[in-house]
């Protein structure tokens, strides 16, 4: 087998399997070692493709837990903020976008270990626009939009499968709504499609792997393992802004 083959069907196990227990962060853990071997843009498409079929068919078990009406807002941030992280990204160095958002992410991850507990009331639904919006411009800027959708999600007092639910919902549709633009400006080669074949494999792997330990643990728990990917998550992008 290629040894780029086999590193890359690695990762995307072990990426697969966090999102088999989180519902999240197969991108950003895939984002921050596939360009290394396929350079940024390839990177993108295949990771993008990959992440459809692996999604959906992690989505479809949770479909009838989604609160759609919260997604929406969500949905309609994103598909402004888009747009507006292109425009951002070709105006602004992607190294203070990258500080920004981990930044962000850090002070989340605080502020719900400490404070969250104190707070009784459920936080204010509109902000799910803002969530979406900051989510999809950090998507078009630097295709790191996940965290913050994550952090608005996770701070709604739900049970962990309603919560890896709407996170599955937003996933699918923002993937999809991506794939649009893959396909319009042509960035889907033949190459990038045998390599989504090749990785569904050990995608499926990761995730069942994943799933299994996602029904053997706690909301608080599961909590605290969103909360801790968060926090890598926040680690890697701002090593990566420095160096």
């Amino acid at each position: 087998m290629n040894m780029e083959i086999l590193v890359l069907s690695l990762l995307t196990i072990i990426a697969s399997f966090i999102a088999g227990v989180s519902g999240f962060g197969f991108a950003v853990f895939l984002m921050s070692f596939f360009p290394i071997f396929l350079g940024v843009k390839d990177a993108n498409v295949l990771v993008s493709l990959a992440g459809i079929a692996f999604t959906v068919y992690m989505f479809v078990p949770f479909r009838r837990k989604v609160r759609w009406w919260i997604v929406a807002r969500v949905i309609a941030g994103m598909a402004v903020g888009i747009p507006a992280g292109v425009w951002v990204l070709v105006r602004i160095d992607e190294r203070f976008l990258s500080i920004g958002l981990g930044t962000f992410i850090i002070l989340y991850v605080v502020y719900d270990l400490l404070f969250r507990h104190r707070i009784k009331k459920q936080v204010p639904l509109i902000f799910g626009y803002f969530a979406g919006f900051l989510g999809g411009a950090f998507a078009g800027a630097i295709t790191a939009g996940g965290p913050p959708i994550v952090a608005f999600f996770s701070s709604l007092k739900y049970d962990k499968e309603t919560t890896k639910a709407n996170l599955l919902a937003y996933i699918t549709v923002a993937l999809l709504y991506k794939a649009v633009f893959l396909v319009y400006y042509r960035l889907i080669t033949q190459q990038m499609l045998v390599y989504t074949a090749v990785l569904l494999i050990p995608s499926f792997i990761g995730m069942l792997g994943g799933k299994a330990v996602f029904t053997r643990i706690s909301n608080d728990v599961f909590r605290k393992v969103v909360l801790g990917i968060l926090f890598i998550a926040a680690v890697v992008i701002l090593v990566k802004a420095a160096f």
